[in-house]
């Protein structure tokens, strides 16, 4: 098997949770090039476990070290919705016929995802491991085809439930992401089709402004306001679900968000077929924001000179501010 790049997993400066539990963190990784099953059978290789075939494009692998893995055809069209026909009728049958079909039409096109249960932050260069073995087995990301545009997204889980804490890094993260997006994104195509959209820079300036203090109640509200959609490169709808679910429902009524205490980032490229990608080189990128989060004097500059000088300009200014930061 072809080993993963060695990188060094750089430590948060929050390891532990409010409880004073290690953190974990969740991963969900977009891929092509190998089916489900071989998939499945590489997750158990690395984690034990065995597979549960739910249906002709969704598997789960129970009973791992870490808990349930999901692998599936990442479609709403070809799963069981919420509205879906009674099981046992010849109505659900014949639904279940259906969206089969769809599946073995789109699969071509569609990434195939494995959705990871929380596991300790400590263990996900475990997670490289099980990116080698589909790399053994075939699998590729973005940059093996024209038309592929593959995501990774990391869940990790956050240090405190303090909403102070949480603006921090949220701040921290208005102020890195449009350096992390050059950084990590290397597809033309994620742009076409409109990858996760960046928050808007009215928004990023109430939130950077030095007076912004908001209790939850606030932060929630102000959030949806202005994003009303879980269509974010950081998606924090599951935490505030998390924190309040009727208040965000008033909002978004989406049974696609999933209450957790998590933050939601969304990283524009998966490129598993790089032997020199790794997922813990991504999680690395992150620890930069809960870092700056964690000075308050950094973070405050930062934030200063961000809205003097560059929120009006173009973004591609500030990404070179940020680099000559980041470098110094």
């Amino acid at each position: 098997m072809n080993t993963p790049a060695s990188v060094t997993m750089e430590q948060p400066p929050d390891p532990t949770g409010d409880d004073g539990s290690p953190r974990r963190i969740g991963v969900e990784l977009e891929f092509a090039g190998i089916d489900l099953m071989t998939a499945a059978q590489a997750i158990v290789g690395t984690f034990g476990g065995r597979v549960d075939q739910i249906d002709a494009h969704r598997i789960a692998v129970r009973d791992t070290r870490f808990g349930v893995f999901e692998v599936e055809l990442d479609s709403d069209y070809v799963h069981p919705s919420d509205w879906a026909p009674k099981a046992g009728t010849i109505f659900e049958r014949t639904a279940a016929v259906a969206r089969a079909a769809i599946g073995d039409i789109i699969e071509h096109w569609m990434p195939r995802e494995i959705v990871s249960p929380p596991m300790p932050l400590a263990d996900l260069p475990e997670f490289d491991r099980l990116c080698a073995s589909l790399r053994e087995q075939g699998a590729v990301g973005t940059d093996a085809r024209w038309r592929y545009a593959f995501a990774l997204q990391l869940n990790p889980e956050v240090p405190s439930l303090d909403c102070r804490d949480v603006l921090q890094i949220f701040r921290a993260f208005l102020l890195l992401s449009d350096w992390l997006r050059t950084v990590s994104a290397r597809d033309y195509f994620r742009e076409v089709l409109a990858f996760a959209e960046p928050f808007s820079r009215d928004y990023a300036r109430r939130v950077l402004a030095p007076d912004y203090a908001p209790d939850w109640p606030q932060f929630i509200d102000d959030y949806l306001t202005a994003n009303p959609t879980r269509n974010r490169d950081l998606d924090l709808c599951p935490l505030f679900a998390y924190v309040d679910a009727a208040r965000v429902r008033v909002y978004l009524d989406d049974p696609r968000v999933k209450a957790r205490p998590t933050f939601h980032y969304r990283i524009p490229d998966s490129r598993i077929e790089d032997p020199e990608w790794t997922v813990v080189a991504e999680w690395n990128r992150w620890v930069l924001i809960e870092r700056l989060a964690a000075d308050p004097v950094a973070l405050k500059g930062r934030a200063n000179r961000f809205l003097s000088d560059f929120i009006d300009r173009a973004p591609w200014l500030w990404v070179e501010d940020t680099e000559r930061w980041h470098g110094s």
